[in-house]
């Protein structure tokens, strides 16, 4: 017998809890709070991206670390505890102070992003992450790229889905 993986176990789960539920998207009104609560950020993470004296690089080191973010938000959006609205704004400062760690290597990005009218697809992970990866994707299309969105045909955890971004 073959090994099944978290992601194997949790789709199967998923699927018995749309089922149960008979609701497609079970977590999509916690997907959709915690997705509003980060677009009331957006403003100011632009803001402090324009700041940096690479803007490309802080849009990029915000759109990584926004997996991270996605998650936080949407278990904070969940917390009947504490209904107030968490603030990722230290976090992104950190995170904006620190070198790049890793095998990341920044320059190979950039002389490509530099080419003109690069067609890039782009992978849209988890609910909540778009709002950070936004700037980016921006910027990206500024510098005259195609930049192709993919998501998810059906919602698995707190994936982002195309009934999310539309």
């Amino acid at each position: 017998v073959g090994e099944i993986t978290d992601r194997e176990v949790e789709a199967v789960c998923l699927e018995a809890i749309r089922v149960f539920l008979n609701k497609d998207d079970p977590i999509k009104e916690l997907k959709d709070k915690a997705t509003n609560d980060a677009l009331e950020e957006l403003a100011w993470v632009k803001d402090i991206i324009s700041q940096q004296p690479g803007p490309l690089l802080a849009a990029i080191k915000i759109a990584i670390a926004a997996n991270f973010f996605g998650t936080t938000q949407l278990l904070q959006a969940n917390r009947k505890d504490k209904p107030e609205k968490m603030s990722l704004k230290p976090e992104i400062q950190r995170i904006l102070s620190q070198e790049c760690q890793g095998n990341f290597d920044y320059q190979a990005l950039v002389s490509y992003i530099k080419q003109p009218e690069q067609n890039i697809l782009y992978l849209l992970d988890n609910a909540v992450e778009i709002v950070y990866e936004l700037p980016l994707i921006y910027m990206l299309l500024q510098l005259g790229h195609r930049v192709t969105l993919a998501t998810r045909a059906k919602p698995v955890s707190n994936d982002v889905t195309t009934e999310d971004v539309t």
